[in-house]
């Protein structure tokens, strides 16, 4: 239920960063360029023939292997695929030819945060964060993958450090939520979405996120007011007591 529209905004991520960096590759007379190879990718993708996709998106990143524009595009690909360990190479070729640069590592992050390696990602996140410190996007991706890691109130920390610097930012707030929640402190949880919940910035993600603890608190009927037919009793029932619940003298106060 983590909100990834920061972390995790994963394919957006690794398409945006315009990086200056010359090939070693020497093309050879009659040979596809990279650009054309991830042309023909793009094409097999929106064709249907991910299979077709993932082999010219390896074929890109082999051939310009120190250009890291064309890595973070065949790692986006691949991830759309569902090569996660493809992915994973591409960027190591990136940051083989260009160490630290903080566009690639934060890829890296995201690719071993939706691999379910979430202890790799705060590593790398953390690296980025030292060059960028204030990078709201990448502190949130920081804290997704401490949650993932139970770490939540490490998580909580740089929420409230994201918050701070993007007050307006729902999702930020979301995160918060559901981190508070799978922590056990429901009440502070609901606190931090319950002003949103007519709000228009609210998305249906948080008002599920909501509904759920509410239902986990025993209030079934905004629960059910929020969540409508879209989880049945039964399986609402088996979430709520995934939930752990502490006492409300036990809440952390922070």
């Amino acid at each position: 239920m983590i909100g990834r529209t920061r972390g995790i905004r994963f394919l957006s991520v690794l398409c945006c960063a315009a990086l200056a960096a010359c090939s070693s590759h020497q093309q050879q007379p009659g040979e596809l360029s990279a650009d054309s190879r991830l042309r023909i990718a793009q094409a097999a993708e929106e064709g249907g023939d991910p299979e077709l996709a993932a082999a010219m998106y390896g074929a890109a990143a082999a051939s310009s292997n120190s250009d890291a524009t064309v890595q973070l595009r065949v790692a986006s690909g691949l991830a759309r695929a569902g090569k996660i360990p493809q992915a994973e190479e591409a960027l190591r070729l990136g940051l083989a030819a260009h160490p630290g640069q903080p566009d690639l590592l934060r890829a890296m992050g995201l690719v071993h945060l939706v691999g379910g390696q979430p202890e790799q990602a705060v590593s790398e996140l953390t690296q980025v964060l030292a060059i960028r410190p204030n990078d709201v996007p990448t502190m949130v991706d920081k804290a997704v993958a401490l949650d993932m890691s139970r770490h939540h109130a490490e998580a909580q920390q740089i929420y409230r450090q994201a918050l701070a610097l993007a007050p307006d930012d729902p999702e930020i707030r979301n995160n918060m939520a559901v981190s508070m929640m799978l922590e056990g402190r429901l009440a502070e949880a609901e606190a931090q979405l319950a002003p949103m919940k007519y709000s228009e910035a609210s998305s249906e993600r948080m008002k599920n996120n909501l509904g759920v603890i509410y239902a986990a608190t025993g209030d079934t009927g905004e629960s059910r007011r929020l969540l409508g037919d879209g989880i049945s009793a039964e399986a609402l029932t088996v979430l709520t007591r995934a939930i752990p619940k502490l006492p409300a003298s036990s809440a952390i106060v922070q």
